[in-house]
């Protein structure tokens, strides 16, 4: 067993591949992510474009879809985005690439009713929830402050993409308009999925 840890710790070592930089979702906290077969495969692909004509479904046909990671519904109900408290849904934040060439990101909701039920999924846009969390803190105290704080970037896509991601992940504010001011941080993170160190894993596999 420790000539195994030595070894692999050899070999990390002389890669050089940086342990920061080997980040992957975690799998025990949250297995339903990237990493997940059957969650991105064609089967499941062809499954979700079925729902493409019911009411509030994804817009049009996807061909696959990544950055998959959980929502808070709590955070989401806050900002008047309503998610069904239905146990045979399940929901996601990711982005989905679009079978004509185009994308987007949001809360996509996926109800398993199984076997011959109609496939049907609600699909909430990073850009419905800007806007839901735009209206709902312009209506606080000290909005216009909280506004001005945001800096000017207020409108880049950028920061509409970040503020829409950690808010769908659970990001509360201590003050109107703070989701932007945390998005604009170079410092911050824009991806709140939880996630393990990859190589850790590995040395405690062994």
């Amino acid at each position: 067993m420790l000539v195994q840890k030595i070894i692999t710790y050899f070999l990390i070592a002389t890669s050089g591949i940086s342990i920061a930089g080997c980040m992957v979702p975690d799998p025990d906290r949250y297995p339903d992510l990237d990493n997940n077969p059957h969650i991105v495969s064609k089967d499941n692909i062809a499954y979700l474009n079925a729902s493409i004509n019911h009411k509030d479904s994804i817009p049009k046909p996807i061909k696959s879809m990544s950055a998959l990671s959980p929502v808070n519904r709590q955070r989401l109900s806050e900002i008047g985005i309503i998610i069904p408290n239905d146990p045979n849904t399940i929901s996601r934040y990711l982005t989905l690439y679009f079978t004509d060439g185009t994308s987007d990101s949001g809360v996509l909701v996926e109800f398993l009713h199984g076997n011959y039920a109609p496939v049907k999924t609600i699909w909430f846009s990073s850009s419905m929830i800007v806007h839901a969390l735009h209206l709902h803190d312009d209506q606080l105290e000290n909005a216009k402050q909280g506004k001005d704080w945001a800096g000017p970037d207020f409108y880049n896509p950028k920061i509409q993409a970040c503020v829409a991601r950690v808010t769908a992940q659970g990001l509360t504010e201590e003050y109107p308009f703070q989701s932007w001011n945390y998005c604009s941080d170079p410092q911050t993170k824009k991806d709140l999925t939880p996630r393990r160190n990859y190589l850790h894993w590995l040395w405690d596999w062994v």
